[in-house]
């Protein structure tokens, strides 16, 4: 692999010009191609031949941008790495080939998978880029990502897809932590209801009373406006004293107490003591009431109820009759007078079963000689697994040659490996063939319309090989805006005239309007049919009369009387597939020519089925001294040798011209 060195084209000038101003540089991934391109790599807008992406690491650092990507073949099909580009993205969206880099016939090929070497290599890329410019990477679906990257990924914890508050439904969440929360309105309005904190003071929630420590009522007597006044009175000895102010009384206490009105037990050295009977509490037990045993009235109250018991799910529900509900006694689902639904017996179930029919209680399929039989799909479904699609771009992934094609001429290539076909003689008007999202759309003109696509399957020795003996299962899955009929077949045609094309089968399907529907037909490849000569098994799908746009998802040629599931191949390997029958060639290249006549061999990766031939696609840009007419090929499967014959010797320049090379079968 000799690779001339990654140059930043005019494209990519441009855009870091831009750059400078919005401070944003957007790289999008690495693209891996395989075509030819020997002109100067600054003029290049896209790149050749693009087979497929990888994502990048990128570090940007020291006034570099620092691109690293790894390519492996696990991926991929064989192919040559010539083709190595940059891709980025400007303000509006819009790729822009940034950088550019071609091995042109020094590329290096990789092998596929299946060739029992794995390649993987790591390319590394340094472009000059300031520091102050904001690096962006865009994904893409349809890129290669090693595993690595993807470990890396699933074990990245700083949300590497930047989800959202406002994608989780939380975006009225504050970042807070609980100890930091404010206080909510509706708490705050529940506060606001409440007494502030106060100082609570020694008469604070005492009892009323008259004693210290407890808190006087309103009512107290004592603070009647009756009450003598003691605040006047002297306390004395037998001394006269005045009372409230006016009234003279004599009042006498005495300084000591005679022994004869003392009590006796008062007066004794060991005072009396008493029983909980002499107080009225002989009944009570010292025991705390933690410590209480249960009552004779509440072991009475507890023997009335029920045990704890584990409650089933039928316990407390409502009558219905719906599930979880429960049936009422006098549900008239219960009574004997109630219609019988269906039911099925066995035989030694039913008292009089008969031992034998009469022949008119036997369906008339099950008299018949020949029996009919039921595809699986008309059955049970779909089965679970898939066989191999035997034709190629089977459910119409690739569209090399445009995306949508006028059916005004009696056959037409669309879809590849897909022809139209279209006969005013027959009853046929033009029609349209449109490539919708991975589809086959069929456009009916004004007044309806007949469509008729086929496709040659090769019947190589491989393939022959493979079918011959067996049956085979042809599938097409489709909807259609029209109630209609439709038609498929399958017929082995031969190259010599003189053989009669051999009908393997032909069935005639309904499908109602806007009806998704797996259509179905087997047949047998019979031993005797003669595979010397031959040159295609051609499968059709045909209507009698369409009103309304027709959609076909996929056709699948299968082994065995089953039809399964489609499983589509990747792209890439799909396109492989198709390149075989047609693929576009490019012309680049630069020489000096000793004299006026000179030539150039220009590789094709994969073989094609037979010699191509080459139409001009594009004119591309020639030197001054040679002109088309100048210009001529000789092709083979692998290769094709380009002969110039230019007006005089020198500096010979062609870039930019393309052919379509076209090994179809016609």
């Amino acid at each position: 692999m000799a690779f001339r060195g990654m140059v930043i084209t005019y494209d990519g000038q441009s855009l870091l010009t831009q750059t400078q101003i919005s401070k944003q540089f957007a790289v999008k991934c690495i693209r891996i191609g395989d075509g030819k391109y020997s002109a100067d790599h600054h003029d290049i807008h896209s790149m050749v031949n693009p087979l497929y992406d990888v994502v990048p690491e990128i570090q940007h650092k020291d006034n570099q941008l620092l691109i690293e990507a790894d390519i492996t073949s696990n991926d991929h099909s064989g192919y040559y790495l010539r083709e190595i580009g940059i891709i980025a993205t400007d303000a509006s969206g819009k790729e822009v080939l940034y950088a550019y880099d071609n091995a042109g016939n020094d590329a290096e090929y990789i092998s596929p998978v299946d060739s029992g070497i794995a390649y993987e290599k790591r390319l590394r890329f340094a472009l000059s880029i300031t520091d102050d410019i904001t690096i962006n990477i865009q994904i893409n679906g349809s890129v290669y990502a090693l595993q690595r990257d993807l470990v890396q990924h699933v074990n990245d914890q700083t949300n590497p897809h930047n989800v959202t508050v406002e994608q989780l439904g939380l975006d009225n969440v504050d970042n807070t932590a609980d100890k930091d929360k404010p206080i909510s309105d509706a708490t705050q309005k529940a506060l606001d209801g409440k007494e502030p904190v106060f100082s609570k003071n020694a008469a604070f929630n005492k009892a009323f009373g008259n004693t210290a420590g407890t808190v006087c009522q309103g009512n107290d007597n004592r603070l009647s406006d009756a009450r003598k006044n003691p605040a006047a009175l002297t306390f004395t000895g037998g001394v006269t004293g005045s009372y409230d102010g006016s009234i003279a009384k004599s009042v006498y206490i005495p300084t000591s107490l005679p022994a004869s009105d003392v009590y006796d037990w008062a007066k004794q050295p060991n005072k009396p003591s008493y029983i909980k009977s002499e107080v009225g509490l002989s009944n009570v037990d010292n025991t705390s009431d933690k410590d209480k045993p249960i009552s004779d009235a509440t072991k009475k109250a507890l023997d009335g109820k029920e045990p704890v018991f584990s409650k089933n799910s039928a316990f407390n529900k409502a009558f219905g009759n719906t599930a979880g509900t429960v049936c009422q006694g006098n549900d008239s689902r219960l009574s004997d007078e109630r219609t019988p639904k269906l039911h099925n017996h066995s035989r030694s179930d039913i008292t009089d079963f008969p031992t034998s029919l009469p022949a008119s209680d036997v369906y008339d399929w099950a008299k018949a000689v020949v029996k009919p039989i039921y595809e699986y799909g008309e059955i049970t479904g779909n089965p679970p697994f898939s066989n191999p699609n035997l034709l190629d771009n089977g459910d119409f992934q690739v569209w090399q040659r445009g995306n949508s094609f006028d059916i005004t001429e009696r056959r037409k290539y669309t879809a590849d490996r897909w022809v139209a076909y279209m006969n005013p003689e027959e009853g046929y008007v033009p029609y349209t063939v449109v490539n919708s999202s991975r589809r086959l759309k069929i456009v009916s003109a004004t007044g309806g319309s007949r469509f008729l696509v086929y496709q040659h399957k090769e019947l190589n020795n491989s393939i022959i090989r493979k079918i011959l003996g067996k049956k085979l299962t042809l599938s097409v899955k489709m909807i259609s805006g029209n109630a209609q009929e439709i038609t498929t077949s399958a017929t082995v045609l031969y190259n010599s005239s003189d053989k009669t094309s051999v009908l393997l089968a032909r069935k005639a399907h309904m499908i109602s309007a806007n009806e998704y529907k797996i259509m179905s037909m087997t047949f047998d490849i019979a031993g005797d049919i003669d595979f010397d000569d031959v040159k295609s098994l051609q499968i059709i799908i045909a209507s009698a009369g369409i009103s309304s746009d027709v959609y076909i998802d996929y056709a699948k040629l299968e082994l065995g009387e089953i039809a399964t599931p489609d499983v589509p191949r990747t792209y890439a390997e799909e396109r492989m597939i198709c390149k075989r029958f047609g693929r576009y060639i490019c012309v680049d290249f630069t020489m000096n020519a000793a004299s006026n006549s000179f030539s150039n061999m220009m590789s094709i990766p994969v073989d094609m089925r037979i010699a191509p031939t080459l139409t001009l696609s594009a004119e591309g840009s020639l030197t001054t001294n040679i002109t088309s007419e100048r210009i001529t090929y000789t092709s083979y499967i692998d290769r094709i040798l380009f002969s110039f014959t230019a007006s005089v010797s020198g500096m010979i320049r062609v870039y930019g011209r393309k052919y379509w090379a076209d090994a179809e079968i016609y």
